[in-house]
């Protein structure tokens, strides 16, 4: 999006009931919203409020480092090579034998494991028993219904909570500025920040939140690599923990962005 001097991205997934992106393009054109366009709106107006004052986000904040997103075995390597020893993997129930293996391979590693849901208490459990040094924390381990599933796996291993976190159980929450705003319960310093899988225009407005929140958690900000490189992506830089210097004022790509094919979609 481009709007009020600034620049913000709209990544729908339609998995998570996002609909499409022409749906979103169809709403904001008739002035309707979702709680997607809500953050990429929120994202432009921040940013064009830099870009009026000419100054850039990043000259006075701290933007964590991240974890390693990996999608596939292959990447280990890479991951391990660009310095990164936190890994965030998705795992299901067919899942636990190969991480077995990588955890073996990796031993100064820390994972952080996403379960969707998906796991069943009794393998998860006594898997994890077996393998909780090396576990930062498991994500979204069962059904969020199954809460004493979930209490009994948290005597082992930390446990973390996305979308749906709520104040009173010791889970730390994982916050995507894409998709909401910040709940005011959720504590700063130990929330998550990641990227929704977007644009790197999405990646930095989670760079952005995570360095304003003042988390001290590593977050999950350099998705880059899991997508076709482009103009955007290259800028980032090299592929590691750190949030690349932004040149430019507001977000940065300050070419790049004005140089995009845009189409009015609202007078």
């Amino acid at each position: 999006l481009r709007t009020m001097d600034g620049y913000g991205c709209v990544q729908p997934w339609r998995q998570f009931g996002h609909g499409t992106a022409d749906e979103a393009w169809a709403i904001l054109a008739a002035g309707g919203s979702t709680e997607l366009t809500n953050q990429a709106m929120e994202c432009c107006r921040l940013d064009g409020a830099a870009r009026r004052e000419g100054v850039s986000w990043w000259a006075d904040l701290r933007v964590p480092d991240s974890h390693a997103t990996l999608t596939h075995v292959i990447q280990a390597g890479a991951a391990h090579e660009a310095g990164f020893r936190i890994w965030k993997v998705k795992c299901g129930p067919r899942d636990l034998a190969l991480l077995r293996a990588l955890i073996a391979e990796y031993p100064d590693v820390r994972w952080r494991i996403d379960c969707n849901e998906t796991a069943d208490p009794t393998t998860l459990e006594s898997w994890v028993r077996d393998h909780a040094a090396a576990i930062d924390f498991i994500e979204d381990p069962y059904p969020h219904s199954q809460i004493l599933d979930w209490q009994r796996l948290a005597a082992n291993v930390r446990l973390a909570m996305d979308r749906l976190w709520q104040a009173g159980e010791n889970f730390l929450p994982v916050w995507k500025p894409a998709w909401n705003g910040l709940v005011a319960s959720m504590p700063k310093k130990q929330t998550i920040v990641t990227s929704a899988m977007d644009h790197p225009v999405g990646q930095a407005w989670a760079a952005y939140q995570a360095a304003r929140i003042g988390t001290e958690m590593t977050c999950g900000l350099r998705t880059e690599h899991l997508f076709e490189s482009n103009i955007f992506s290259e800028l980032l830089a090299q592929w590691n923990a750190s949030w690349p210097a932004m040149s430019g004022i507001g977000m940065g790509w300050n070419d790049e962005l004005e140089g995009l094919p845009w189409i009015r979609i609202r007078s």
